[in-house]
């Protein structure tokens, strides 16, 4: 990914990646939140003034800070944590053509329920996986 899409990280979200131990290096880079400031018409002008601020997460809400990273080097650490705790790598540029899920099956926590046909290159895939996430 080389274009973010979004920027922002919850207080939850840095709580999931200290789950997986790689909230660290997300907090020592990231942009930490603080505050929020309010902004509205200028009375009598053409302009914008700052009206309010507050902080930006309610106190006691979280552990975790509210933080502000680009989603590509959010990307990055996700890929290396992947390669440091199993080897895994993410192979891109397939089409997802089709997602079936056998519901019988998928209350089995050893089964793989989902089959999720792909294209690559011209050519057809298919995968089966205990879950997918689809958007």
């Amino acid at each position: 990914m080389k274009i973010s899409q979004a920027d922002g990280v919850q207080c939850r979200t840095v709580e999931v990646f200290d789950s997986f131990g790689i909230a660290e290096e997300l907090l020592r880079e990231a942009y930490h939140v603080l505050e929020v400031c309010f902004w509205g018409a200028e009375e009598g002008g053409d302009g914008i003034v700052r009206k309010s601020r507050t902080a930006d997460t309610e106190q006691g809400l979280s552990r975790m800070p509210h933080v502000i990273m680009n989603q590509a080097k959010i990307n990055d650490l996700l890929l290396e944590a992947m390669g440091r705790f199993n080897g895994q790598e993410v192979d891109y540029g397939y089409t997802v053509k089709n997602v079936e899920v056998d519901s019988a099956a998928a209350s089995d926590p050893d089964a793989y329920p989902v089959t999720v046909t792909t294209e690559r290159d011209g050519n057809e895939e298919i995968f089966k996986a205990k879950y997918a996430l689809v958007s």
